[in-house]
């Protein structure tokens, strides 16, 4: 079995959510819309990474949208609450999800994920 395993993400020794891998293990979940936002520097050569909070992993800046936004908006404020920059989405990069994959909470939500990732410029904030 190819995608078989499980990793648990930890925060100071208590589990905050454990990834499951396994043939189509997303259908268990729902699907879990998110987006990302992919900001580079001028020269585009580095690009901005956020620290995860949960499991202390680095990521570019993003989550769940919320009901009543666009892809587009959920990048957008995701970003804002991630780093404090304001910033204007300008393409999309791609859209990413595999049906291998599950994320199970402690309060027993099961999402497969599936996000829009972005490029975005930096407009304001600091």
């Amino acid at each position: 079995r190819a995608w078989a395993g499980t990793t648990r993400l930890k925060k100071e020794g208590s589990c905050m959510s454990t990834l499951r891998f396994g043939e189509r293990i997303g259908k268990q979940g729902v699907l879990r819309p998110g987006a990302s936002g992919l900001i580079f520097d001028q020269a585009r050569e580095k690009v901005l990474l956020t620290r995860r909070e949960d499991n202390g992993q680095w990521c570019l800046p993003g989550g769940g949208m919320d009901p009543g936004e666009s892809a587009a908006e959920a990048c957008a404020r995701e970003v804002l609450e991630e780093t404090g920059l304001q910033v204007l989405v300008t393409k999309l990069v791609g859209i990413y999800t595999t049906p291998h994959l599950l994320i199970e909470y402690p309060d027993g939500n099961k999402f497969q994920p599936m996000t829009f990732s972005f490029e975005a410029k930096v407009t304001g904030g600091s």
